[in-house]
């Protein structure tokens, strides 16, 4: 299964650990798909990962999704959705 991904900026942490450098929203599950088009606002809520790519910038993810959420409570806290 491969993930689907939001790149982001501007991001505004809401809850949780401010990271500054937060650039995408990875998601595992197709109902996320075309949620939003380039230029709309998203909210997210999900699992924040540390990415240190083998080139490049390290940088953080917000994860939505994985397997482990939909056989526990996490399922009814993570979500993606345009920001009204």
């Amino acid at each position: 299964m491969r993930p689907g991904c939001y790149e982001v900026s501007d991001v505004i942490v809401m809850r949780g650990e401010n990271k500054e450098n937060i650039k995408k929203i990875v998601f595992y599950n197709r109902d996320y798909c075309m949620v939003a088009f380039p230029g709309e606002k998203i909210e997210a809520r999900g699992i924040l990962e540390k990415v240190i790519p083998k080139n490049g910038e390290k940088y953080h993810r917000v994860v939505v999704g994985y397997l482990d959420a939909y056989i526990s409570d996490r399922r009814e806290e993570e979500f993606i959705k345009l920001k009204e």
